[in-house]
């Protein structure tokens, strides 16, 4: 990720990816953040279950995918009371 960039987890819904993406909800389960100095992220206590990583690019919220060349969104599975290194996530910048 980008150094000091704003960004979500959104928790998966059974209805799929929203259409526009207008944020991080908190009602919705969604946990935000701000990338370190160095483009990591860090989140503490996180609910278990399947997420998608928003970030902010100029002037609109991206999903990551799974790599540059695969533009499907990553989905990660998080589990309860494990720590998990997600590697680089790929933005697919406008």
């Amino acid at each position: 990720m980008i150094p000091r960039t704003a960004f979500y987890l959104m928790r998966a819904m059974d209805t799929g990816l929203p259409t526009i993406l207008t944020g991080p909800s908190i009602e919705n389960g969604d946990i935000q953040g701000v990338s370190d100095e160095m483009g990591r992220i860090f989140a503490d206590n996180i609910p278990p279950g399947n997420y998608y990583i928003v970030v902010w690019a100029p002037y609109n919220w991206i999903i990551a995918v799974q790599s540059p060349e695969n533009l499907t969104p990553r989905l990660f599975a998080l589990e309860s009371d494990a720590q998990h290194v997600l590697g680089i996530i790929y933005v697919p910048w406008p």
